[in-house]
């Protein structure tokens, strides 16, 4: 019985040491990847002033916000949400279209991946609608931007959003929030200032 216990004792220490061991080298590869990829510093840049971005150089030169009525006055009769074959409410989306003007300033080859800039407010972030970004941009067939030195394009990104990707408490106040176009996330966050 003396041996039993003593086996007892000795498995459950066993296994108190292997949890603590796990938890400590659980501890102390957080620690290492945190120095590796530290945050990165945010740059905020509002309306009107440039963002830097390799070769080239973005500004939001409009931004409008609102219900989805935005939608339909820039393009009639598109319906971007439909629920049980039922348009969604306007009044409970909500929309942002945000027109980046976009300037290559040195020849190379590089180009800019637009399917990397997102929107952001808070803990939300999501990509812009691609189906009504192609309908606002019908000029465009690529999300690869590869511009010419010295070329110029203007380019609307729309953002939309619904109530019930918020909490009802969030969704009372979405017309307070800032909301950002994150065009770099890393080493250093790159974003400008829509609202």
């Amino acid at each position: 019985m003396h041996q039993v216990i003593n086996r007892e004792k000795i498995a459950k220490g066993i296994l108190g040491i292997t949890f603590v061991m796990i938890v400590l080298l659980a501890v102390i590869r957080c620690i290492y990847v945190n120095l590796q990829y530290p945050n990165p510093t945010i740059q905020t840049i509002t309306r009107g002033n440039i963002l830097s971005i390799g070769n080239y150089e973005i500004s939001l030169t409009d931004w409008k916000w609102g219900n989805g009525e935005i939608i339909l006055s820039v393009y009639p009769g598109y319906h971007w949400l439909e629920i049980d074959g039922k348009e969604y409410p306007v009044e409970k989306e909500r929309v942002g279209l945000a027109k980046l003007t976009i300037h290559k300033v040195k020849k190379d080859e590089t180009s800019l991946d637009l399917s990397e800039i997102s929107f952001s407010s808070g803990a939300w972030g999501n990509q812009f609608d691609l189906e009504l970004f192609y309908k606002l941009n019908p000029d465009l067939n690529d999300l690869r931007l590869k511009l010419s030195e010295n070329e110029t394009v203007e380019v609307t990104f729309p953002m939309t959003m619904v109530d019930f990707q918020f909490s009802k408490k969030s969704w009372k106040h979405i017309d307070d929030r800032k909301f950002y176009i994150v065009v770099q996330y890393y080493p250093e966050k790159k974003q400008l200032l829509c609202n």
